[in-house]
This record gives structure tokens, C-alpha cells and sequence, in this order.
């Protein structure tokens, strides 16, 4: 945590700092811009706060508070939330989380908690306790495309962020951005690795066709998982780790990943990211506030590629940063970005071109796998039964949340599973975040909840 005093801008940290002419730099000033970054200055002669952040974010979320004499700056929001002496929901992010699942500007879900908004500057004033945001201006890249440099820089971005003293691993899926880095590696480096793969009890589950392409793979062990009752049994820890910053039904099949891995201590390298930079099928609008407000928002058909791109990153880094695994987003990394600049002037945004790519790359015997369509969870499989789920949808629905979306067909919503679970996580949150101390101070007591008698009381304490 960054302690400063507003008095006398005094500091407290425990991250390298550099200080001269009254400007102090938090945080290591040789940071790699290739990766994810977070920059922290104090200006003392102007009395500002300033966040320089890279536009996908940062591995963790970094969290800002004015809370009595003092400025907090940390990477969770549980550290802040426990200095605080009351706690209020910020009635506008509500209306967005229960809208879109996300929360488009600066605010969190707890009144008076700012979030650092990746690619701007983020400045925040002391004095007035107010926040300027100015876009920074991203790299474009002309450069011409050719096929062995766009494989070269996915390859190099795997070589340099292992760590050479631990294992590797892959997450897979029967997908052709996750196969395309693993034949990269295989075909390069010569590793004994693992793999790693979560399907669906229901749903399109990936992991027959998978167990099919790790035979023409050297691997040590293949790890896997499934969605289903169990995980959301555990739906309180994941609003534990993810801190209220969003929901997207993504985040259960990430959860289990977590749980395949937070017992190792190796290099994970996932796919993440692939689908947002290579094909943006998301539309670029300015005025998203409007756009929540009148329709509301699914997240990949119509959200602002740079939330989108950012929540992708959020989804599993978030929960990952709790293992001891060294993580590499090969895809995700400033330089394929800026290269597929080149690309997509190229081919148009035409995810097909490396599709072929990934055809030449890999054997033909697994290309014919990657032929059919992406996993996928059915969020009913999360219930043991229709009357547990119908459980869950008359607490959700009798709960204080359930009146703040008035603008949206009540009934349509009450159909919506997504809609209900993210009620449910707010009901949890509140219990988890707002009421006491006790879990944010003790997390371990979270291990033996039942979780429908923990919504229940979550459900109790607002009537």
C-alpha cells in the first residue's frame, strides 16, 4: 500500500522509489512497456496524484481512496475498504454492474474508491479530490506483414517472460489460439510440458477433442476440470478474488482453472486476448454511458474494444495473481498488438487469415480437431437441480438489487440467468466487503460456507 499525507504530502510505500524536484516515482522506473505496466507519481509542487497505466491495465487492479487526512493506493480493494469507517454503495456503478457487468469509468461498486482506468492518464487532484482522465495516444505499426515475424514475435514473447527455473505449462483448448502457441514452443524449445483444460458437464465441453491433440504433444501430465455445482459452491470466493470489479460468465470456468493450478508453481501460458486483438467485432463508441443507459450491453457484441480487451486480461490474471505461477499472455503483449496493426490492414479484421496461419503451423491431424466450434459453459449446469436454480432466482429477485435495472423488461430479466448471478455476487459482496472485518481480515473462514445459507443472510441483513 502507498500511504501520502494530504498535510503535509509526506509517504509511506513498500515499492522502490525515486524522488527529485518534488516529483516522487512509485514503482520500478526500468518497468517493461512491452508488458503490463502501472506507473504512480506524486507531484508535491502541484498536489497530484498521477496514474500512467498500459491500455490493457495491469496484471492486478489498482484501487484510490481519500479517506480521512490520507491518500490510499493499493492493488486491493479489501486493504482500502478496512481503513474506511462507513461503507456505501456508489448508487451509478450499480446501475452499470447490474446493466453490462462492468463499470465504465473511474468509480468501483463502494462509494469514494476509485480504480485506475488503463490507457489514460490518470490524474488525480488533492485539493479538490478531483479526477482528469487524458487518453493516451497508442503506437500504430505500418510496418509490412509477414507470416514468420507475426509467428517470431509470439515465440520470442513466450521465451522471454519464462522463467527459466520453472516448469511450463499451457492452458488448451480445441481452439486454434491456444494450439497455435503450444506448437510454436513444442517445435522450438523441445519442452516436457502441462496442460491444463476446463469443460462443461453441459455445454460444448472441449476436453475429448483436447485429449486428442495432446497425443501428438511431449507433455508430462494433462490437467482438467469441470464447470458445474461444485463451482458455484465456491461462488464466494470468486467475489472474494475478483473484488466486485465485474461479472461475466467466463469467470466460473476461470475459477477452475485457478483451482487446476494454485498448487503449482510454474509458467502458465495462456491464449487469452487472441480473439479481441486479431478480430474486433466490438464497436468503438465514445458515449458508452449512453449506450448502457438505453440498451444495456453484451459484452462481446457491442462493447469498446479497450474495456473489452481489459476485462479479458482481468478475468484470469485476477484470480491467478493468488497462485505462485508465473503468468505470459503471449497475444496480450504491446508488440503482437501493435504489430497486428499490419495484419488487420492487411486482411480486415478477418480472423480466418489466422486461422490459415495456424493451419501451416500445426499438424494436419490436429488441424482437422480445430475445425469445430469454441467451448462453452451452460450457466444451469452451475445448479444441482431446476429447483435450486429457481431457489437462487426468488432470492435474487426478492433481494434490494432487484429494482435498480427499473428501465429493462422486469420479466425478460427475471429469465436471465446472468442477471441473476450477478445479483447474487452483489448480495455477496455486500456481506463480504460492506457489513464487518471478519472475512476480509480472514479469509480462511470462507473455506467451509454453505453457500445458499450465505445468500440468505446476505439476503437477511437488508430487511
Amino acid at each position: 500500500m502507498i500511504s501520502i499525507s494530504k498535510n503535509n504530502l509526506s509517504y509511506k510505500c513498500d515499492c522502490h522509489v525515486i524522488e527529485k524536484n518534488n516529483i516522487v516515482v512509485f514503482n520500478d522506473i526500468n518497468i517493461d512497456k512491452n508488458a503490463f505496466y502501472t506507473i504512480i507519481t506524486l507531484d508535491k509542487n502541484n498536489k497530484t496524484v498521477t496514474f500512467i497505466q498500459d491500455d490493457l491495465g495491469d496484471i492486478k487492479q489498482y484501487y484510490y481512496a481519500s479517506i480521512n487526512d490520507e491518500i490510499l493506493i493499493d492493488t486491493s480493494i479489501k486493504n482500502i475498504i478496512n481503513k474506511m469507517e462507513t461503507r456505501q454503495f456508489n448508487d451509478e456503478s450499480l446501475y452499470y454492474f447490474l446493466s453490462c457487468g462492468f463499470i465504465p469509468n473511474e468509480n468501483t461498486l463502494v462509494k469514494n474508491i476509485n480504480k485506475v482506468v488503463p490507457g489514460y492518464v490518470n490524474i488525480y487532484n488533492i485539493d479538490n479530490n478531483t479526477i482528469i482522465l487524458n487518453n493516451i495516444k497508442l503506437d500504430n505499426c505500418n510496418e509490412k506483414f509477414y507470416e514468420h515475424k507475426y509467428k517470431n514475435i509470439l515465440l520470442n514473447n513466450m521465451n522471454k517472460y519464462v522463467k527459466k527455473d520453472m516448469n511450463v505449462g499451457f492452458a488448451i483448448s480445441s481452439g486454434f489460439d491456444s494450439n497455435l502457441l503450444i506448437s510454436l514452443y513444442n517445435r522450438n524449445v523441445k519442452n516436457n510440458n502441462s496442460y491444463f483444460c476446463i469443460g462443461g458437464n453441459s455445454g460444448v465441453n472441449e476436453i475429448p477433442e483436447v485429449k486428442k491433440i495432446l497425443k501428438n504433444y511431449n507433455y508430462s501430465d494433462f490437467n482438467y476440470g469441470f464447470v458445474d455445482k461444485n463451482t458455484f459452491n465456491n461462488y464466494h470466493k470468486i467475489v472474494y478474488m475478483y473484488e466486485g470489479l465485474f461479472y461475466e460468465r467466463g469467470i466460473f470456468l476461470q475459477y477452475q482453472l485457478y483451482e487446476l493450478l494454485k498448487y503449482k508453481n510454474i509458467n502458465i501460458i495462456l491464449g487469452e486476448g487472441a480473439d479481441q486483438v486479431l478480430h474486433i467485432n466490438s464497436v468503438l463508441n465514445n458515449d458508452i454511458k449512453c449506450n448502457i443507459k438505453k440498451k444495456g450491453y453484451s459484452l462481446y457484441k457491442n462493447c469498446p474494444k479497450e474495456i473489452l480487451n481489459y476485462l479479458v486480461l482481468k478475468k484470469s490474471s485476477l484470480l491467478l495473481s493468488y497462485t505462485k505461477n508465473n503468468i505470459i499472455y503471449p497475444y496480450l503483449y504491446k508488440n503482437f498488438r501493435n504489430y497486428n496493426y499490419s495484419f488487420n490492414n492487411l486482411y480486415g479484421y478477418d480472423k480466418n487469415k489466422h486461422k490459415k496461419l495456424v493451419k501451416n503451423e500445426v499438424e494436419t491431424n490436429i488441424s482437422k480437431i480445430l475445425n469445430k466450434t469454441g467451448g462453452a459453459t451452460d450457466q444451469e449446469s452451475l445448479f444441482s437441480s431446476r429447483e435450486e436454480l429457481n431457489d437462487i432466482k426468488d432470492i435474487a429477485l426478492t433481494s434490494h438489487f432487484s429494482n435498480i435495472v427499473c428501465e429493462h423488461n422486469t420479466t425478460e430479466l427475471s429469465l436471465d440467468i446472468d442477471y441473476i448471478l450477478k445479483i447474487i455476487y452483489l448480495l455477496i459482496f455486500e456481506k463480504i466487503f460492506m457489513i464487518d472485518n471478519k472475512y476480509i481480515d480472514n479469509s480462511d473462514l470462507l473455506e467451509n460456507v454453505n453457500i445458499q445459507e450465505f445468500i440468505i443472510d446476505s439476503l437477511s441483513i437488508n430487511k
